[in-house]
């Protein structure tokens, strides 16, 4: 398990300082996700935003692990969806689904995809997960990379039990507010840590209000 943690903690210290050094790749995140603030704000909204510091991460592990398939719930306003998009057109390959009950945060994460060309690589699904999730699911073999982002975080479990068959050994899963400090929350959250102790090695790290990162043993 040590070796494994070194290996992940490994990943990230690289990938963050390759990125930060690549002005190509700052300058696309960058644009990313403040396309998505000026689509909010000329719709008259503010929205919860991941920080840099996570998009940072997510688009740094995706390059890095190379997936086929990345599973997104919880689209938001697509900051998230499109950095990680933006790492499947670097790498050349991938598609990412991504779910999200409210309308009018999906259309600006499907603009933001439009201006930067990322349609081809985001399947977007709108509505109830609850109606939508198990049949997506049905027409994919194999999931290699999870972010988990959805309310109620409650869902986080019922999620991942669905999907668990698909996800192979060595398949990331990252999921966010995974500090059970939040009573909104915390009932939820254990339940899915304690889940994800038996079949992942993970870290909880202290990013915004916690994100796990784990690999499938």
């Amino acid at each position: 398990m040590k070796k494994m943690i070194k290996e992940l903690f490994g990943r990230v210290d690289t990938n963050i300082l390759n990125h930060q050094c690549d002005p190509y790749v700052q300058s696309r995140i960058n644009h990313i996700i403040r396309s998505v603030k000026r689509l909010g704000r000329d719709k008259g909204k503010r929205f919860a935003e991941t920080t840099y510091p996570t998009v940072w991460l997510i688009h740094a592990l995706v390059i890095n692990n190379q997936p086929d398939t990345v599973i997104e719930t919880g689209t938001c306003t697509g900051y998230t969806t499109n950095a990680i998009a933006d790492a499947l057109e670097y790498n050349g390959h991938g598609r990412v689904y991504t779910f999200e009950l409210n309308e009018v945060w999906m259309k600006i994460a499907q603009e933001t995809a439009r201006v930067f060309d990322l349609s081809p690589y985001i399947k977007f699904i709108t509505g109830d997960i609850h109606k939508t999730f198990s049949k997506t699911l049905e027409k994919i073999d194999n999931i290699d990379f999870v972010y988990h982002d959805i309310d109620p975080k409650e869902d986080y479990l019922w999620e991942q039990k669905l999907m668990e068959n698909k996800i192979p050994s060595g398949g990331m899963v990252i999921a966010h507010d995974t500090y059970p400090n939040d009573l909104r929350y915390e009932k939820g959250i254990i339940d899915f840590l304690d889940y994800m102790e038996e079949k992942y090695f993970h870290i909880n790290l202290p990013y915004e209000r916690g994100l796990l990162l784990a690999i499938k043993k």
